[in-house]
């Protein structure tokens, strides 16, 4: 079978300098516009500025009908689309912050063997229900803005994707401290999102754990991963569970509200687990 294209799109310059965003098969929107998988909202850049797409070939970019002009290594671009080559420079409008085109997801920042990470995971609730029920063309455009607000949350919090899941994400944090202050603010966004459209009403589930993954190919498997899938998994629409090493951690440091939800028998989990709910402050 063959493998799926991986690469990552890093932030130079300006107030998103290092932030990293992983690419895969399809495509990624970059604009203004919250919809945009990437949104740079910023003066100069148009809602819908540019778009990346992965397929068997590699990755291409495009203008998407910019004002100001998409610019890759100081050519502009238009509605062709152009194959990235390692190192590319990708710069929007006149912005001070560029992008750099790494051709491998191993320039990811992903944990190496032996390194304790927060992972967390995110999954948006009855999915097929909710394209059922609004329609592919709305349904795509809700998707687009919960993978909007994850990342932009994910970037402010110091978070490293690992990789998409379709209607999701999996993510590492440096710290249990960043990885819930970073699940708090994306419900506490997604909150304030679905009170401005109550038509829509998109609910994520988001699990968190510690441990010590194992790396293998840019992805992350192991017990740690395994234990925040399956603790994601019991957490209803709009709620944040956590394991008990993720509640040890924050109690330690008198941070984090925290409450108990019960013991769990979790597939392919040897112990019961102890799983909190975290709450906002």
């Amino acid at each position: 079978m063959a493998m799926e294209p991986r690469a990552s799109l890093i932030a130079k310059g300006g107030p998103e300098d290092g932030t990293v965003t992983s690419l895969g098969l399809g495509v990624l929107s970059i604009g203004r516009s919250m919809m945009s998988d990437i949104v740079v909202d910023q003066p100069g850049i148009s809602r819908q500025h540019a778009s990346i797409r992965g397929d068997a070939a590699g990755f291409w970019i495009a203008d998407a009908g910019s004002r100001n002009g998409t610019y890759l290594n100081g050519q502009k671009l238009d509605a062709d689309p152009v194959i990235l080559q390692e190192g590319d420079k990708i710069e929007l409008g006149g912005m001070a912050t560029y992008w750099v085109f790494a051709s491998s997801s191993m320039t990811l920042d992903i944990p190496t063997v032996g390194m304790t990470v927060t992972i967390m995971f995110t999954d948006i609730v009855e999915s097929t229900a909710l394209t059922e029920r609004l329609g592919d063309s709305l349904a795509r455009s809700v998707l687009r803005t919960h993978d909007a607000i994850v990342r932009r949350q994910m970037h402010a919090h110091n978070g490293t994707e690992v990789k998409a899941l379709g209607d999701g994400f999996m993510i590492t944090f440096p710290s249990a401290k960043s990885g819930v202050d970073c699940a708090l603010a994306v419900q506490r966004e997604l909150g304030e999102f679905n009170s401005s459209n109550p038509t829509v009403q998109v609910g994520v589930r988001i699990g968190l754990s510690v441990g010590e993954p194992i790396v293998e190919d840019a992805d992350l498997f192991g017990h740690a991963v395994n234990l925040a899938a399956r603790v994601n998994e019991l957490a209803g629409a709009g709620q944040i569970y956590a394991s008990e090493i993720v509640q040890s951690l924050l109690s330690a440091t008198g941070e984090g509200n925290l409450r108990e939800v019960g013991t769990f028998e979790l597939k392919g989990i040897t112990q019961p687990q102890k799983i909190f709910e975290i709450v906002q402050p």
